[in-house]
């Protein structure tokens, strides 16, 4: 029963670190889409910003599934981590809402050619989702980590 729940645990941990690496990529392509093509800043940062932060989720994912969390961080540096995403979450959907109310009362049409608060508020969206993401994953394996002493996870490691 542990054994089938730590493989499809791990299993689920191997499709959320390929999407986050997906969303890494494509947050970068948005970036430089929405800065050099529609001249569109504020959609350009926040690409910017929700690939940084699902980069960081990917970090996460991957040293955790490398069982090499603990030599990166402790428990006090993932708690840091968590902060610093429920911060950007908090902040990305009081933005959120900025730029959709911006868009509703100017009556502007969703388009990628030119400037629009939609596009910034749909990369706006996709921060704060990775941002809650970042915030649940460090806690997550800050729990790990409290719960699981290094000696235990070297025993546990060799079974």
């Amino acid at each position: 029963m542990v054994d089938s729940m730590a493989h499809s645990s791990e299993k689920c941990s191997k499709v959320f670190a390929g999407l986050s690496l997906i969303s890494c990529l494509s947050g970068i392509a948005a970036f430089v889409y929405f800065l050099f093509f529609a001249s569109n800043i504020n959609a350009s940062v926040w690409g910017l910003l929700f690939a940084m932060l699902s980069a960081c989720s990917f970090h996460l994912i991957v040293l955790f599934l490398r069982r090499a969390i603990n030599d990166w961080y402790t428990a006090d540096h993932l708690e840091s981590i968590a902060s610093f995403g429920l911060v950007v979450f908090l902040l990305s959907n009081v933005v959120l809402g900025v730029y959709l109310s911006l868009a509703i009362t100017r009556h502007q049409k969703y388009t990628l050619k030119n400037f629009s608060y939609y596009s910034a508020a749909t990369c706006t969206a996709l921060t704060s989702f990775w941002s809650l993401t970042l915030f649940v994953s460090a806690l997550l394996y800050r729990r790990y980590l409290i719960h699981n002493p290094p000696l235990l996870r070297r025993y546990r490691s060799y079974s």
